[in-house]
């Protein structure tokens, strides 16, 4: 029991010793950590309130997906046709081009 007592009077004397180096009275103490759960407390809640909203905004980006890789695809087939109708211009041009290199 003496050994509680002695735990309790030492923890209220060093309490009493950072107030007085805080010039803070309990009171004020106790507001200061109120505010601080409050503005906590706050805090967590903008910060769930934004994750949420990321996730909604990541699963609407992940339903664009399959569109997006469709155009990209259809892109690519596109891009593939043409290079084929494409090709046998560009050698036949660089056909010309090789014989005016050759006369000049």
């Amino acid at each position: 029991m003496k050994h509680s007592i002695k735990i309790i009077l030492g923890i209220g004397t060093l309490f009493g010793v950072y107030l007085y180096s805080k010039n803070q009275t309990p009171k004020e103490f106790l507001n200061q950590i109120q505010n601080q759960y409050k503005l906590t407390k706050n805090n967590l809640r903008i910060f769930n309130r934004s994750l949420n909203e990321t996730k909604q905004s990541w699963g609407k980006f992940k339903g664009q997906l399959p569109k997006v890789n469709k155009a990209i695809n259809d892109s690519t087939k596109n891009l593939d046709e043409t290079m084929f109708q494409i090709e046998p211009r560009v050698e036949e041009i660089n056909k010309y081009f090789q014989k005016i290199n050759r006369n000049n």
